[in-house]
């Protein structure tokens, strides 16, 4: 049996034009950039999240290890929230419902919903938004009044 080797050659940032069924007058070009973020360096938001990987559409953010707290004000944000929590537990209220959050468990908090959260033990949790939250001050965004 002959020994087969593969060399692998990656650029780190590239373009690709999509011409399919469009004018040559009216090509597109997509990002295609590859990116990489070590959250030891990256940058914090005023509520303590780190922020990690963004792109166009989505951004990832990181909750480490909040103490214990009360619920927070009711928010509501102009992006969708998916998340899920490593370790810890917390109540999150949405819109006239109370669900406990546990290690291993996810959660969705749609677009435009009324919500809060309270750390009822150490918490760790990552999340994606979608728009990416730290764009336009979206994550620094509506408070609710009760």
């Amino acid at each position: 049996m002959k020994a087969i080797t593969f060399h692998i050659y990656f650029k780190a940032s590239f373009r690709a034009v999509n011409t399919r069924n469009t004018p040559s007058h009216q090509t597109q070009e997509a990002d295609r950039s590859v990116k990489k973020v070590t959250s030891q360096y990256s940058p914090k938001g005023q509520l303590g999240q780190k922020y990690l990987a963004s792109g166009i559409n989505v951004s990832m953010r990181l909750w480490e290890a909040l103490p214990v707290a009360p619920s927070t004000a009711v928010t509501r944000r102009e992006y969708e929230v998916v998340g899920y929590v490593i370790k810890g537990r917390a109540k999150l209220q949405i819109e006239g419902q109370t669900i406990l959050l546990d290690a291993g468990d996810s959660w969705v908090v749609p677009k435009g919903s009324n919500h809060c959260y309270e750390i009822i033990e150490m918490f760790t949790a990552i999340e994606a938004t979608a728009p990416p939250a730290q764009v336009h001050g979206r994550d620094e965004g509506d408070r609710v009044t009760h």
